[in-house]
């Protein structure tokens, strides 16, 4: 227990995860767990908006035979330069927004990449690889908290890091599941 306490204070360099991950925890229970009737017809039109900005890019750019790599930021670069999102917390928040569409998208992949496997063994070597994603994407994104003296400028990299490594992680797997459907 002191283990999981001492991850969560603002001391430990783990807590730059414990916040977006709590975010992001908050964020899907809200898109999900909610009806349309509960959070409001308009609440629920500007989260779905949100999704379909990722959603519709990255459909576009697959059919166009990209890769869907320039998608992102394309929700948090226009968000961080709205004259009421100058301030640091509001830059990351911006940022924070779009890692939670794009690990929505990512889980979504994942799901139906895992779908479309039946051997035992694959699934086993899918589900080790996403463990071991996640342990890069963890320590790869503190880097900035150990490396940079300036706490604001390390949490803007470590919240991009976070953002630009699940976007390309949801862009791989839906590479994977193509390929394995035949699209």
């Amino acid at each position: 227990m002191s283990r999981i306490l001492k991850f969560l204070s603002p001391s430990c360099r783990g807590f730059a995860m414990a916040l977006p991950m709590a975010v992001l925890a908050a964020y899907l229970l809200w898109l999900g767990g909610k009806g349309e009737d509960q959070m409001g017809a308009a609440s629920a039109e500007k989260a779905n908006q949100s999704n379909r900005v990722i959603a519709v890019c990255v459909g576009e750019e697959i059919a166009a035979g990209r890769t869907g790599t320039a998608c992102i930021g394309r929700f948090a670069r226009p968000c961080q330069r709205r004259e009421d999102m100058r301030s640091q917390p509001d830059q990351v928040e911006c940022t924070q927004r779009e890692f939670v569409l794009w690990t929505g998208l990512m889980n979504g992949e994942l799901r139906a990449f895992k779908a479309l496997i039946s051997d035992e063994k694959k699934r086993t070597a899918l589900a080790r690889s996403q463990a071991l994603w996640r342990a890069y994407h963890q320590e790869n994104c503190r880097l900035a908290y150990a490396l940079l003296s300036d706490a604001a400028l390390a949490e803007r990299t470590g919240s991009w890091c976070s953002l630009r490594l699940t976007a390309y992680r949801a862009l791989e797997l839906s590479a994977w599941r193509r390929r394995l459907s035949g699209q």
